[in-house]
């Protein structure tokens, strides 16, 4: 009975905090700007012009979403069986949990509330490699997008130039190891004196690569490429919408150094969107002097791809145990 009060509390003080956040940075988020009038009239106006590019941007999200999932229920799959529905809401809520903590911290918290409380750990690194590779794909655009982005609009000396593409060179291929040999981390952790956190994991005998093979790695690699083309066709086509002009490919480019700066940056909550709309600022004025056109599109993507689904998702934790996700249940 005592076990099933404290069980009771958490459940019900998680589900507190997590709301008193949410609200909170929403607020300060979206009610609390200065402009939030204008970058409401110009969506307005925007929409009332042509509703079917905002249509298609949300529908992007959806196959987003979706693939997100599959990478998810690719990972778990050796573990754990879930359906591709529980799959994609265990995505919203990540998003909810991600939302709410700087550098989507929250996420890894938000990923096992679906999943047996034993298997916890394991979706834990699951969620790590996911993001890894989802990194990846940032970055390697980002290199191409920077290189090209600079030479195009800024007089910087060849040389640097190369020795910026070369050093992301050696980061991605720093990252592809990693990817690749993640079982490495479980090595390190073990020898760093954490074996009880690691064995939680994977047991002393067992290799990552059980749950996560080259097989695995593969497919969430590509999903994560085709997620960040998704991203990138989002942004392109909202710019499109407010009236952002230039030629597609160096548009790209500069979605792709705005993508890889936000990536780099562990941006706390609450500043989150005003630090978006800052960087997109500055990489788009080479476009446009008209900043309004550029935070709405930022605003706007950021509403669609993460405001809209983080709701959703709010909702879908309430209808869950999270003590018993937990394992205090």
């Amino acid at each position: 009975m005592r076990k099933k009060g404290k069980s009771g509390i958490i459940n019900f003080l998680t589900k507190v905090v997590l709301v008193l956040l949410f609200v909170f940075i929403i607020y300060k988020q979206v009610f609390d700007r200065e402009n939030i009038n204008l970058l409401l009239d110009e969506l307005l106006v925007a929409i009332n012009a042509n509703p079917l590019l905002p249509l298609i941007v949300f529908v992007l999200m959806l196959f987003n979403l979706g693939l997100e999932a599959l990478k998810w229920r690719i990972l778990v799959s050796k573990f754990e069986r879930i359906s591709f529905i529980n799959s994609f809401r265990t995505i919203l809520i990540g998003i909810t949990t991600g939302i709410v903590t700087p550098a989507k911290l929250g996420e890894y918290f938000g990923r096992v509330l679906l999943i047996d409380s034993k298997n916890n750990w394991k979706a834990i690194w699951s969620t790590f490699i996911s993001s890894i590779a989802q990194n990846i794909a940032t970055i390697i655009f980002g290199i191409f997008g920077l290189v090209l982005f600079l030479g195009k609009f800024y007089a910087i000396e060849a040389t640097i130039i190369d020795i910026t593409f070369y050093l992301g060179v050696i980061l991605v291929v720093g990252l592809l190891f990693l990817y690749y040999n993640i079982d490495l981390g479980l090595r390190i952790i073990r020898r760093l004196g954490l074996k009880r956190f690691a064995d939680k994991i994977m047991s002393q005998d067992e290799s990552i690569k059980a749950f996560a093979g080259t097989g695995i790695l593969n497919n969430v690699l590509i999903f994560s490429f085709l997620r960040y083309l998704i991203f990138a066709l989002q942004y392109y086509l909202l710019l499109v919408f407010f009236g952002v002009e230039g030629d597609m490919v160096t548009v790209f480019a500069a979605i792709a150094v705005v993508y890889i700066i936000q990536t780099s940056i562990p941006l706390p909550p609450i500043t989150n969107i005003f630090a978006r709309g800052e960087i997109a600022i500055l990489v788009f004025s080479h476009f446009t002097g008209n900043e309004i056109m550029i935070l709405s599109s930022t605003f706007s993507l950021w509403m669609i791809n993460l405001l809209f689904p983080a709701t959703i998702g709010l909702f879908i934790i309430f209808r869950i145990n999270v003590a018993k996700s937990l394992g205090y249940d």
